[in-house]
């Protein structure tokens, strides 16, 4: 596949963020996120973070930057462009950066954190409905899941969601009609399906087949074309494959090993027929075809080497 942006794990681990096979010098940048003409990053570091933003031509030009001396750790990110507001999950500090942007300068900074008698904040992901005006994150080290509502540039938490104990909710998607979410979780390495009118907890489905001295999930995909849903199993190398019922429930039906060692991120291709994997470890990304069933086609695919290979997006 041509048109790729690809960035490396972080935590002073890499360097590297390459375009179109072109690799530029960014420290540490685990995640990024693009919209329109932009792409926003970050450097992730136990000890402070930084956020970037850049104009998304071939050279891919700095607009700003700006540091974060006490939110480390800086995982993932979101942005709203109806809003235009970017989301910087940390887990290092267990907060939540928000920053409003204008022509891609940040003008503006808040920090969100969530304090806990017993257990450590670890916010690790965040994620936007379709109109934008409600944004879910994650804490998968208080086993707790944000809602926030957004408007007019203004974000106000309207419910929190306690996921159960220990099973540290990773990452979530939402159903094609927005009326469930479903929550990889960490520890417990299940999927979570929430109803979001009642916020109940419809369903809890494991992500193996068996028992194994150590597995933590780590990415969650939904296909919508196909009806399925995708999620990688770190330590025990798996990629697990469920089908979307008309309920919404789910039903397992692949678990494929991985080819590479350690998954860490998935998404689709545009047009949802291949299955691009992250392995952190091994250093390659595979793409894999999406067989008309749904399934990943195991035999199918084409590597691409990049060092400690964490995020990817085709541009």
């Amino acid at each position: 596949m041509n048109n790729l942006i690809i960035s490396g794990y972080g935590l002073e681990g890499c360097n590297n963020l390459s375009i179109n096979n072109t690799n530029l010098t960014i420290p540490s940048p685990s995640f990024f996120v693009t919209s329109y003409e932009y792409l926003f990053t970050i450097t992730e570091d136990s000890n402070f973070g930084i956020v970037y933003s850049y104009k998304l031509d071939e050279n891919l030009t700095l607009i700003d930057s700006l540091k974060f001396e006490n939110s480390s750790a800086l995982c993932h990110i979101t942005y709203s462009n109806v809003h235009k507001l970017l989301f910087v999950s940390c887990w290092g500090s267990g907060d939540l950066i928000v920053i409003n942007v204008e022509k891609g300068k940040f003008v503006k900074s808040n920090i969100i954190h969530y304090p806990s008698n017993n257990k450590i904040s670890r916010v690790h992901f965040s994620m936007l409905n379709k109109a934008q005006n409600f944004l879910y994150v994650n804490n998968v080290g208080l086993d707790e899941i944000y809602i926030y509502e957004l408007a007019d540039s203004n974000i106000k938490q309207i419910k929190t969601i306690t996921a159960p104990n220990g099973t540290n909710p990773r990452h979530s998607v939402l159903s094609s009609d927005e009326k469930l979410m479903y929550v990889v979780t960490e520890k417990s390495n299940e999927i979570l399906v929430y109803e979001l009118n009642s916020y109940n907890l419809i369903q809890r489905m494991s992500t193996l087949n068996k028992e194994f001295e150590k597995s933590n999930c780590s990415s969650i995909v939904i296909n919508n074309l196909y009806n399925m849903i995708y999620v990688a199993n770190r330590y025990s190398e798996s990629i697990a494959s469920f089908s979307i019922n008309n309920d919404g429930l789910l039903t397992l039906v692949d678990i494929m090993p991985c080819l590479g060692i350690k998954p860490r991120h998935m998404v689709l291709s545009k047009n949802s027929k291949k299955l691009m994997i992250c392995y952190e470890t091994s250093n390659e990304i595979y793409i894999h075809d999406i067989n008309e069933n749904g399934i990943i086609n195991k035999n199918s695919f084409e590597v691409i080497k990049h060092n400690k290979a964490s995020c990817i997006e085709e541009k």
